[in-house]
């Protein structure tokens, strides 16, 4: 992982000491600094830069942070609700510096400007919030991008303009460029691809505390010569900079304790859409840094009938499969999500493909358990075709 010093510009929460110190354990260094062109939208609960005439700014602080900082305040910005954008900002020594700032991912359609800063300088209103992140926050495993891969029945009255979620739209445009090598297009050329739904996910652990998912469904297409069944598909639920730990996280998704709010059931959610989850999902998980063996094979243990490991080393990442879910440590994990989605669209492709093995063995009645298909032999396979290919 990149540990070189970034700038994050900030003119709220994280401007307070307080703050500091709960989600980085430490204070930050920082310099007094504005953004010329921009402002606050106060339009709704959750403010949002917007950028404005060259006569707008925001006052606000320039935050020295490495990686590891960035993907803590992703958990605390909940991404991609919010995403980082590049922009430029003027320190009160005289000095122009590159730094993120976040944004929506979707902007208000009647922004509001905030003419006053002083009201949003104090984040006493946030310590609880962020007390809470901090009580569910993990630090056995390293901070990591956590997929789910549920195997899916689609009713034949399902409507995709009905569900279409208006939220994700960043997250398609950067599936839809995944399509540039040979496997992926496999994939795609057999699947359409649709948000149906950006939620807030609860976990049974210490206290409820909330993170960012979006629901992507990849559907059959219809064929022709019927070795595609268009009612089976697959769900991905995404979870970015995942605050809790994942063992938990996934032996909760197992036993179907995941919720949205209410304590509505993901699948009791699903099937008011029309989508009925049809076997226990299959996870992957891409992080920065090595994971410990014993963490690995605890991670892989769970509703897997082996613990196999297979080790596979290249020079984008190194790889870990076994029956139930892959683990990725990418070389090159990049603090901006969108930016470092390209790195694992090969291993996300792989799994479309396995999980929908999955689901039309299901559906004739021939799939007893994962070993079944043996999931790391399907990535150790993928991996050959890959290394081929390059």
């Amino acid at each position: 992982m990149k540990t070189n010093v970034q700038g994050l510009f900030v003119y709220g929460t994280f401007k307070d000491e307080k703050i500091q110190k709960k989600i980085f354990e430490r204070a930050i260094k920082q310099s007094n600094a504005t953004l010329h062109g921009y402002y606050i939208d106060n339009s709704e609960k959750y403010y949002d830069i917007v950028a404005g005439s060259e006569d707008d700014y925001i006052s606000g602080k320039f935050l020295y942070l490495d990686t590891k900082d960035l993907l803590r305040a992703d958990q605390w910005e909940n991404v991609p609700l919010y995403v980082k954008e590049v922009v430029e900002v003027d320190l009160e020594n005289g000095e122009r510096l590159p730094a993120y700032i976040y944004k929506k991912s979707i902007s208000s359609q009647k922004p509001s400007k905030l003419k006053d800063f002083s009201s949003i300088a104090n984040a006493v209103d946030s310590y609880s919030e962020v007390d809470k992140l901090v009580l569910n926050r993990d630090d056995e495993y390293p901070i990591s991008d956590m997929y789910l891969f549920y195997p899916v029945r689609i009713s034949y009255d399902f409507d995709d303009e009905a569900v279409k979620s208006p939220s994700a739209e960043r997250i398609i445009s950067r599936l839809n460029e995944m399509k540039d090598n040979e496997i992926n297009e496999k994939v795609w050329s057999k699947m359409s691809h649709l948000i149906i739904a950006s939620e807030y996910i609860y976990s049974l652990n210490k206290s409820e505390y909330p993170v960012s998912c979006n629901f992507i469904l990849l559907k059959n297409k219809d064929d022709e010569n019927g070795i595609c069944h268009p009612e089976i598909g697959v769900l991905i639920l995404t979870f970015t900079s995942l605050v809790y730990n994942p063992y938990d996280f996934y032996r909760n998704a197992i036993d179907n304790k995941l919720y949205l709010g209410g304590k509505r059931g993901i699948s009791d959610f699903l099937e008011g859409k029309g989508i009925t989850i049809i076997d226990k999902p299959t996870f992957a998980l891409f992080t920065y840094e090595e994971i410990e063996e014993k963490l690995r094979r605890k991670l892989f243990s769970l509703d897997s009938s082996e613990s196999r490991i297979d080790l596979t080393v290249s020079n984008k990442s190194s790889i870990y499969a076994s029956d139930n879910g892959v683990i990725d440590i990418l070389h090159d994990f990049h603090p901006v999500y969108y930016k470092r989605l390209a790195n694992q669209s090969f291993i996300l492709s792989s799994l479309q493909r396995f999980m929908l093995q999955v689901g039309n063995l299901l559906r004739n009645n021939k799939y007893k358990s994962p070993s079944a298909l043996n999931l790391s032999k399907v990535i150790s396979n993928a991996i050959e075709e890959e290394n081929l290919r390059m």
